[in-house]
Formats: structure tokens, sequence, C-alpha cells
């Protein structure tokens, strides 16, 4: 799944010296929600928008599926399976 090159810019910044193609990227599990709810709101982002919409981590999930198929890509295609486990 392609992402925008700005993007990509700004996230090679974080990564480690040494990796590896086959590292997690988050090595440490996913943060707890009370972690991820300040975060949100350090980037000035609500985690209920006016519209009752969360923003929480199937959020985002279902937002890289919507990048996904609007690439072309089809729903069902076994990478875009890998990349989001349960989809």
């Amino acid at each position: 799944m392609s992402i925008q090159p700005v993007l990509e810019k700004e996230l090679r910044q974080y990564r480690p010296v040494c990796w590896s193609s086959e590292d997690l990227v988050f090595a440490d599990g996913v943060a707890s929600m009370k972690v991820f709810k300040k975060d949100l709101m350090s980037a000035g982002i609500s985690y209920i928008d006016s519209q009752v919409r969360r923003c929480d981590f199937h959020a985002l999930i279902v937002d890289a599926l919507l990048v996904w198929l609007k690439q072309g890509n089809k729903k069902h295609h076994p990478l875009l399976r890998a990349q989001l486990r349960h989809w």
C-alpha cells in the first residue's frame, strides 16, 4: 500500500538505524487508549468529532482500506489481508 511521499519522508526520520523489513511497526505493542487520546489531543485531533465519529485504531485501519480501494485495488487482495490482518 503506497503512502504520500511527504508522509513517507516524515516517517523515515523515526526509523531505527538498524531495521529490517520484518520488524514490527509497534514493537512494544499499540499504545493504550489513554496514551492514544493524549497523542490525539497533542496533535489537535478530537477523539470524537462533531458528527460523533471516533478516531481510534480501527478508524485508522478503515482509513487505510479506503486509500487502498481509491488506488483501484480490490478489497479481498491477499496483500491487503496481510497488511490489515482481518479484513
